[in-house]
């Protein structure tokens, strides 16, 4: 149960096989349960012991009411209350006595971990700064108790266990201060424990759903039913990202998000996109210069800025489509968000060199929201269906507007929508059938 816990767990059968264990590993803790030890042998043992007369020690004992036991001992059926004992412990890594002022020290040397055991034990008030390769963060503390983390965009206990988990960078820890804002209210020993049960759950999660870095991208537009939690999840999926990516976005904690995204997997909602194709060129330095010809015919008299082309799907391929635009190189993205409503808007820029640009317009197939088709079709040289579904409104809205209407099923077949590379391909032939004739 500690191992499940997150709890590295070394076994001996005898007080001797364990002092000699313990010499070998250099254990922050000892456990001897009372049927192999008579009371205080552990104790008198390892004092006598100079390489582990500093190594704290508990006995173990059946069926004891934990609130009657002396110091030193613990039942350990009463598993939440051992691992508070175990994880208050003092860390021998930090020393008690360098925590009474400023702390400064290196996380690959002195775990976060047990840098905060120590400041918890110790009562300190002050800030504890940490910068690793991905960017900086505070831990704020008063009286041993952890108030508020923030961690680059991150806050709170979602901060606070990412920071825990850093194993390279710098920390240093200023005295003093105090804060109004607490955005954490469980004790320190208890994030300690949560932290480590956490650590090898979210690593297993995160290879089981992306190995080798994998984006994922889902199948399906949230459900009526859904939770919160998974409707945030499955919006940011429509459009191919990592789970990196998601965690960072979804301020739920990262456990929570993954358990939703690992059940969205299982039952056929999410869908594996290799590292490899998440960015892709739109064509080679030859055959771009043949797009960039293209492009320039594709601008309509009589209005501005850079010639268009329009995309038209259900709202959750085009945003799903509008995120693989922007893994193409020289993809550049809207300078307004996407609309929460089904309207008609930019999903994206292709340059095509410093002068000629290529604008990609989305139009959601929603047929309340027809009337706004009329706002943009007029300006776009040609309109590519990702759906195949027969819609006479707007086809009667391309024909008002002299728009040419290409089938991506006619172009290519079927079209991941979510995989940059089959987006690149559906706008070289788009670009090649409408303004190539």
């Amino acid at each position: 149960m500690l191992r499940v816990n997150g709890f590295t767990v070394l076994m001996a059968d005898n007080i001797e096989g364990a002092i000699e264990r313990a010499k070998q590993a250099a254990p922050d803790i000892i456990l001897a349960s009372i049927s192999v030890c008579h009371p205080g042998e552990l104790t008198d043992r390892l004092k006598a012991d100079t390489e582990l007369a500093n190594v704290p020690s508990i006995v173990l004992v059946r069926d004891a009411q934990t609130d009657v036991l002396p110091p030193g001992y613990a039942a350990r059926e009463a598993l939440d209350e051992l691992m508070g004992k175990i994880v208050s412990a003092p860390p021998r890594s930090v020393p008690v006595e360098a925590s009474q002022g400023e702390v400064r020290g290196d996380l690959s040397q002195v775990p976060l971990i047990d840098l905060l055991q120590v400041l918890s034990m110790n009562r300190r008030t002050g800030v504890l700064s940490v910068v690793t390769a991905a960017g900086a963060g505070d831990v704020r503390i008063f009286e041993g108790e952890i108030l508020d983390a923030v961690y680059r965009r991150l806050e709170g206990e979602k901060a606070l266990y990412r920071l825990l988990g850093e194993r390279e960078g710098s920390f240093a820890f200023m005295p003093g201060g105090n804060s109004s804002l607490r955005r954490v209210t469980v004790g320190t020993s208890m994030l300690v424990m949560e932290a480590m049960r956490q650590f090898d759950e979210v690593a297993r999660l995160r290879e089981e759903l992306a190995p080798g870095g994998d984006a994922l991208v889902a199948n399906e537009p949230p459900a009526s039913d859904a939770s919160k939690l998974e409707r945030e999840v499955i919006q940011l999926l429509q459009a191919p990202r990592s789970v990196d990516e998601v965690l960072d976005e979804v301020q739920f904690p990262d456990l929570e998000v993954l358990h939703v995204m690992r059940a969205l997997a299982l039952r056929g909602g999410l869908r594996r996109i290799p590292r490899a194709a998440l960015v892709t060129r739109l064509a080679s330095d030859d055959r771009l210069q043949m797009l960039r010809a293209l492009v320039t015919r594709l601008g309509k008299e009589g209005f501005g800025g850079a010639p268009r082309i329009a995309i038209a799907a259900l709202p959750h391929r085009l945003a799903s489509l509008g995120g693989a635009i922007l893994r193409i190189e020289d993809a550049l993205p809207p300078l307004d968000a996407s609309p929460s409503a089904p309207v008609p808007h930019q999903l994206a820029t292709l340059r095509f060199g410093e002068t000629v640009e290529l604008s990609v317009i989305g139009l959601p197939m929603v047929g309340s929201f027809a009337p706004l088709w009329a706002l943009a079709l007029p300006s776009t040289g040609a309109v590519v269906r990702l759906d195949s579904t027969d819609c006479p409104e707007f086809d009667a809205a391309c024909a008002a507007a002299e728009v040419p209407v290409l089938h991506a099923a006619a172009l290519l077949g079927e079209v991941e929508e979510g995989d940059p590379a089959q987006v690149a391909a559906l706008l070289r032939v788009t670009l090649e059938t409408a303004a190539g004739s």
